[in-house]
């Protein structure tokens, strides 16, 4: 301890001088920097199922309880749509944001540069909460928080079509289903129709027993 005492009052006066002109060095680099404002927008998942006919005019209400905010499966698609090259490109190319970056249009990189630049002011993840935070920052302070903004409702606006169309394919694969099974109806009636004048009275019951729960199954998915 002596030793290393000694050897700090030998050598104070550079030590000191080197300390104090680091110092001054660090607090004009940061003087130089330009200022950069974050802007924060945070919004939560929505359960994609709430609104859904099978649960809006289900039967057995509190049977099956859904709740109003998605699970870790929607709030890991959220993310991953904030994350995607498609909304970046989005927000790069309303702002324009190769200009305001001031990346030379004649750069070969320059789609690289912007990108960089545009994710290294841009974050998404999800808080302790659960909720779904977006940050933004920039030079410009309205431009900060008019690109979170426009990031969650570009977000939102993918989000609802995929489901659309997911939606979409599922009524789809639905009503194809319910002509098939109208079609089998209407040929076991048929069928009971032939063996009554047949008087097959034994398989006339086992064949409306198949029907009457074909009815049922019907009915049931076409109630969906």
């Amino acid at each position: 301890m002596v030793e290393i005492l000694s050897v700090f009052l030998r050598w104070k006066w550079p030590i000191l001088i080197v300390t104090a002109v680091a110092g001054i060095l660090a607090v004009i680099f940061s003087l130089l920097q330009p200022n950069y404002y974050k802007s924060t927008t945070v919004f939560l998942a929505a359960n994609p199922y709430m609104i859904d006919r099978q649960n809006l005019f289900s039967k057995t209400p509190g049977e099956n309880p859904v709740f109003m905010f998605g699970v870790s499966a929607d709030i890991d698609r959220l993310i991953a749509i904030g994350k995607s090259q498609p909304l970046v490109s989005y927000i790069i190319n309303k702002y324009d944001l190769l200009k305001h970056y001031e990346v030379k249009e004649s750069d070969p990189l320059r789609d690289y540069k912007v990108d960089k630049k545009f994710n290294g002011n841009y974050k998404i993840f999800k808080n302790a909460l659960d909720a779904i935070e977006v940050h933004v920052e920039d030079q410009d302070p309205e431009k900060a928080a008019q690109m979170a903004n426009d990031i969650v409702a570009k977000i939102d606006s993918i989000n609802v079509g995929i489901l659309s169309n997911s939606k979409l394919e599922m009524s789809n694969i639905l009503d194809r289903t319910i002509v098939e099974m109208q079609s089998k109806v209407q040929r076991l009636t048929d069928s009971i129709g032939s063996l009554r004048r047949q008087n097959k009275v034994r398989d006339v019951e086992i064949l409306e027993e198949v029907r009457e729960n074909a009815i049922v199954e019907l009915s049931e998915t076409q109630t969906v």
